[in-house]
């Protein structure tokens, strides 16, 4: 799951017997800001509840793409952006979360001279960025990192996952950074046997994290997820969407106690409809039912 953080306006309504107002409270944005220095692109950002910022973009080192970072306390200013991973092979698609400690957790792509790898990084809170950090198997490509972390809870673990090619087909693999701990070996969450591609992650304050993915069964992709209870190992693939009808662009989301929901594009042979399935942590996926209107085209557009 990539973490967004969305700014959206406030709204407080004040009722009052006879009569009915509307107070609307609003924010005025900042005058723009440069926090980077070279040319610049894919930005990311992650805000804790304390509204400290973390902000993450692929710059350009005169040779090479190279993720760079800047951080900004709450009512303070951006720092001067760094490079967070190494020059000489070209880095991208950084992603960044935050928990609510304010504990920062970086990944990306980075190519090695013959493969893509999935690298990391992490930000103490008022500390400095650690080095980086393969967390993906060397000997093949792994790309379409996606990052969850515990935003709310004591936890504060991460969990990454990315899909790699195994020698066979494409599998989802991930590895779970406890707070305070080290990255864990990477393992494979989609069973083998067929590809599992562009997958999605999120994780509830306790650290129980779900996955899903989308994963051919030879004749059209369906969607898949997984679910981790937390520092346990990864659960069984349940196929959430219908068979035979092609579906993609999965989004699932989770509440503070690990329930979640997905949503995903189906194409049911003549519009494409959005299905979504959810799941009361510690039982099983719903069956899908539509939430687009029949006969009218409907997309996923994230959130």
């Amino acid at each position: 799951m990539r973490n967004k953080n969305y700014l959206k306006s406030i709204f407080i309504f004040y009722v009052t017997i006879g009569c009915c107002s509307i107070s609307q409270i609003e924010a005025a944005w900042t005058i723009p800001t440069t926090i980077s220095t070279t040319l610049s692109d894919q930005p990311d950002i992650s805000v804790d509840k304390s509204g400290n910022a973390v902000a993450i973009w692929q710059g350009f080192d005169g040779s090479n793409y190279v993720i760079q970072a800047s951080s900004r306390p709450n009512g303070g200013s951006w720092t001067v952006p760094i490079s967070i991973s190494e020059g000489g092979e070209n880095a991208q698609a950084p992603l960044v979360c935050m928990d609510a400690l304010g504990n920062a957790v970086a990944v990306w792509n980075r190519f090695d001279g013959m493969y893509s790898m999935v690298q990391a990084a992490q930000l103490p809170l008022g500390g400095s960025w650690t080095g980086p950090i393969n967390i993906s198997s060397s000997g093949a490509n792994a790309n379409n990192a996606t990052l969850g972390m515990d935003a709310s809870g004591a936890v504060g673990n991460a969990v990454a996952v990315w899909h790699r090619f195994n020698g066979s087909n494409f599998v989802i693999q991930g590895a779970t950074l406890p707070s305070g701990g080290s990255w864990s070996v990477p393992t494979d969450v989609s069973a083998s046997g067929q590809d599992a591609l562009i997958p999605e992650v999120a994780v509830d304050k306790n650290g129980n994290s779900v996955i899903t993915c989308i994963r051919y069964d030879g004749s059209s992709f369906g969607v898949v997820s997984a679910s981790q209870v937390y520092s346990e190992v990864w659960g069984p693939n349940f196929t959430l969407s219908l068979p035979g009808d092609t579906s993609y662009a999965p989004i699932v989301r989770v509440d503070s106690d690990g329930n979640a929901v997905c949503l995903w594009s189906q194409f049911d042979g003549t519009n494409n409809v959005i299905q979504t399935s959810s799941l009361v942590l510690g039982s099983s996926w719903s069956p899908s039912v539509a939430l687009s209107a029949p006969g009218q085209n409907a997309y996923i557009s994230d959130f």
